[in-house]
């Protein structure tokens, strides 16, 4: 909705050509803040299964928490290309394109070579709320981008393990 004001006697403005363009350039999204507590929880089961000797629990846990986190990165990454969008910013493309590479390489069970850190990409949509002054939000997304990268370093620190020899299940 809008509305146009002007002095009494003069005629508005004819705006309607400006406007539906606007309008229907316009593109919404959740942006739903991060919710940290199904990592921590999940981190937390997993930590007390594995004290507990249950490495198989241990690891549905780490799972669960692993693949929260991931989903939540890829979905805000998008989230991050379709504002950027709305915003007639640049890069909107490239955005959406990392999040696709970042989608992509993330369904392989091998992985792949993105090109990008997920976490520098989360921090650039954090700033650029915390500019918007959505600053809860900004503030989720840098913990987010905190918990992508501990989830990076549980990955790799999973593979160094199972090299050794050694049983990552419930590592995480």
């Amino acid at each position: 909705m809008y509305s146009q004001t002007f002095l009494k006697g003069q005629t508005p403005l004819s705006v309607d050509q400006e406007i539906d363009p606007f309008f229907k350039s316009l593109e919404f999204s959740s942006m739903d803040d991060w919710n940290p507590a199904p990592w921590e929880g999940s981190l937390l089961g997993a930590k007390q299964a594995r004290e507990g000797g249950d490495n198989g629990q241990a690891e549905l846990y780490c799972i669960q928490a692993l693949q929260y986190v991931g989903e939540s990165t890829v979905k805000n990454l998008y989230d991050y290309a379709a504002l950027l969008k709305n915003l007639g910013g640049d890069g909107a493309e490239a955005a959406r394109s990392r999040a696709d590479k970042l989608r992509q390489v993330r369904s392989q069970p091998s992985g792949g070579f993105l090109g990008f850190a997920p976490p520098e990409e989360l921090n650039k949509y954090a700033d650029l709320l915390q500019e918007l002054d959505h600053r809860s939000q900004a503030d989720s997304i840098r913990a987010l981008a905190t918990a992508d990268d501990s989830a990076n370093k549980t990955h790799a620190a999973r593979i160094v393990i199972q090299r050794k020899g050694g049983d990552p299940r419930g590592n995480c």
